[in-house]
């Protein structure tokens, strides 16, 4: 059984869209490789299984990608991030099968750019100088970004343990 993960009129899509949003397809291809040298160092310092390195990065370029993708429809930080995992907890699905290797492995790496890291910094930042509305409004941030990361992982480990159960009654 072939796995298609990307069809032709998916990656032009892609390609448009990043040449809409930035004027430019070198910064598409300069974030692009950015994104997969970030992730895949950091699955280097996570110890991860030298075969699976490359396409940890790969997972979290392309999730970087949906999430500039996501930006082009949307300019909330919370919607942005929430489509980008979802991009990259399917990959880490189909990987995870393809390469007999725990789902998690994939996610875990390809969440790394998207972790509300600036924004947690920010909130105690003006906590600290007493600007507390500031603060209010980037920890409130940060918590819609952290749960929009976890509901993403969430839907789509629902959709595929929703989908083993059907294959296996259908087996039977």
């Amino acid at each position: 059984m072939k796995i298609s993960i990307i069809n032709n009129k998916a990656v032009y899509m892609m390609f448009y869209a990043f040449y809409a949003y930035s004027g430019n397809i070198t910064v598409f291809i300069r974030s692009f490789i950015t994104a997969f040298a970030a992730v895949a160092v950091f699955a280097v310092i996570l110890d991860m299984p030298k075969n699976l390195t490359l396409f940890a990065g790969l997972v979290g370029a392309v999730g970087y990608m949906a999430y500039l993708t996501a930006g082009i429809y949307s300019k909330l930080e919370v919607t942005k991030v929430f489509w980008a995992m979802i991009v990259v907890a399917l990959i880490s699905h189909i990987l995870a099968r393809c390469l007999k290797a725990p789902a998690a492995v994939f996610s875990v790496c390809g969440m790394i750019p998207f972790v509300p890291g600036g924004g947690i910094y920010r909130s105690v930042l003006y906590f600290i100088r007493g600007q507390g509305s500031l603060s209010n409004h980037y920890f409130s941030e940060t918590l819609q970004i952290a749960g929009a990361i976890a509901l993403a992982i969430f839907i789509v480990d629902s959709l595929f343990k929703m989908h083993n159960k059907n294959n296996k009654k259908n087996k039977k």
